[in-house]
């Protein structure tokens, strides 16, 4: 019994350090290279980001570049989702949730590190770079962002629009 015990806790410790380690790695890997889409946001229920990237003269491909999950939570938390070093990189979709029972969402920033430059969104200034698609509404009453099912379908996305395409490419 006692061995059971034994090896059972140096399984947990052992498992504790991987995920903290991953974790390290994970933010590490974020900040080293400079690359990331930075997301201020308050998710009441648990969910998915993703970013797609795009490169000239090609489309989103159907594999997200990155995802990240968001766990939910009152307050708002800062979510970094790297991004991977493109000699090309032109645009960026985020799709925002996969889970359908999440109904409204507040984002204060969206903010892009990418080759040195960094594209400010604080204060809703990410809307001068983003679209969203019909999945996504503003709702006053909230003050925030209300994602919809449209003809049983959720995908609440938003698209880097011209403004962000001229950023990103800007030498």
């Amino acid at each position: 019994m006692k061995k059971l015990l034994g090896l059972f806790c140096a399984f947990l410790l052992l498992s504790c350090n991987e995920k903290e380690t991953f974790a390290e790695q994970n933010n590490d890997s974020v900040k080293a290279d400079g690359n990331f889409v930075q997301i201020e946001a308050i998710y009441a229920k648990n969910d998915k980001l993703s970013v797609y990237c795009k490169g000239k003269n090609q489309e989103y491909k159907a594999d997200p570049t990155v995802s990240r999950m968001v766990y939910a939570s009152n307050e708002l938390q800062t979510i970094e989702i790297p991004l991977p070093k493109y000699a090309d990189l032109e645009n960026l979709r985020i799709d925002l949730s996969v889970n359908p029972s999440q109904t409204l969402v507040t984002i204060k920033n969206v903010t892009i590190h990418y080759d040195g430059k960094k594209i400010d969104g604080d204060y809703a200034e990410f809307t001068k770079y983003f679209g969203f698609n019909e999945y996504v509404s503003w709702d006053p009453l909230y003050f925030g962002y209300k994602f919809n099912n449209v003809n049983n379908t959720f995908y609440p996305a938003m698209f880097g629009n011209d403004a962000l395409k001229q950023k990103l490419t800007a030498k």
